[in-house]
């Protein structure tokens, strides 16, 4: 895992990289990236000697969290090849792979003993096609993390988002699959314990409290940590029962304390989303300028091509009559008496020739 003194490779670059795909270290999706690497942080508890998968890695730091974390083996997937190139450039590890793959359609064969899909399933259009693949390629006792926003209190209008649930929507939804499901919820503040003064990064073994073993008696009231205020749903799915999963809280250096609400910084974020999808829209317009214009020119070329084709067939019609007008007059001299004249003193010279050999 990179500290936070060590370069990690920007993305900028890339156009398929924007704000819902999370980069380390990047000031623009700082507490983003918070909210995104608790969820690993909590996965961890379930990989110990683990096969797992890393269902739209992203940018891959989740996937290597999962690594150290203790897991034997952790392949992440992701539609984009740029996202997989970042995760190959900056996260190359023994028994850590990445692939270009699709959600809705893994081509994986191998049974994992753990899958983990954070942020992703809001963003398919075909959800079952999804789940389906989960269930293909997790062993029978295996199991599944997943999260996904809560629509009843994320702020609305996000571009990229195709289906978000309501609590009873999300379980029954995974129960199609899963027989056994156990919903968490996450909450903002994400900053909220003590921990060793060092960069989440640089160090995987933070100090995990439980609130309930510690008894701090005003954390629901300071927090808000009731069901109806988690902004994400993170679900836990076997059709094993799974016990002793364990609540965790997370203390970051740099605390979400300059934003007032976990509503002012999600609605920051999609005003940003915004944005994002309004320059791809003048893109878009941009690019369907551009392909309009060319077409034109393709038009003006293919209208002097067939133009140009006329003029060839005109020319090659012309050619055939004068080869036709220059037979007919060879045809004419041919037949004519001077010609036939001529032919018979040619053969009169032959024979002149012939004697003149003869006398001498």
């Amino acid at each position: 895992m990179a500290s936070s003194d060590e370069t990690i490779d920007s993305l900028s670059e890339f156009s398929e990289f924007n704000l819902e795909r999370v980069l380390p270290n990047d000031e623009r999706t700082k507490f983003l990236f918070q909210e995104h690497v608790i969820r690993y942080l909590f996965a961890s508890q379930f990989v110990t000697s683990k096969t797992v998968l890393d269902a739209a890695c992203g940018s891959g730091y989740g996937s290597s969290i999962l690594l150290e974390s203790g897991a034997k083996k952790v392949v992440g997937i992701d539609n984009s090849s740029e996202a997989i190139e970042y995760c190959e450039k900056n996260y190359k590890k023994e028994n850590l792979e990445f692939k270009k793959d699709n959600c809705e359609k893994i081509n994986l064969d191998t049974q994992f003993d753990v899958a983990i899909s954070f942020e992703t399933i809001e963003h398919l259009k075909n959800q079952d096609n999804f789940l389906s693949e989960i269930k293909r390629v997790l062993k029978n006792d295996g199991i599944f993390i997943v999260s996904t926003p809560n629509t009843e209190t994320y702020p609305s209008g996000n571009p990229f988002h195709s289906k978000e649930f309501t609590e009873s929507e999300f379980k029954q939804f995974l129960g199609k699959y899963f027989s056994n499901i156990t919903i968490f919820y996450q909450y903002y503040p994400s900053s909220m314990a003590v921990s060793k003064p060092f960069d989440i990064m640089s160090d995987l073994k933070i100090n995990f409290f439980n609130a309930r073993t510690f008894k701090l008696d005003d954390l629901n009231k300071k927090f808000n940590l009731r069901n109806n205020h988690g902004l994400f749903f993170l679900a836990i799915c076997s059709n094993n029962k799974i016990e002793n999963i364990d609540n965790k809280l997370y203390l970051f250096r740099d605390a979400l304390d300059e934003l007032s609400s976990q509503e002012e910084h999600e609605l920051n974020h999609l005003d940003q989303l915004r944005e994002l999808n309004k320059k791809k829209d003048q893109n878009i317009k941009d690019f369907e300028t551009k392909a309009v214009s060319h077409m034109d020119q393709l038009r003006e070329l293919n209208k002097k091509k067939d133009e140009d084709l006329v003029r060839l067939r005109e020319l090659n019609k012309k050619k055939d009559k004068d080869i036709e007008h220059l037979r007919n007059i060879i045809n004419e001299i041919h037949e004519s008496s001077s010609w036939k004249l001529l032919t018979k003193l040619d053969f009169l010279k032959k024979d002149d020739s012939s004697d003149k050999d003869t006398d001498s």
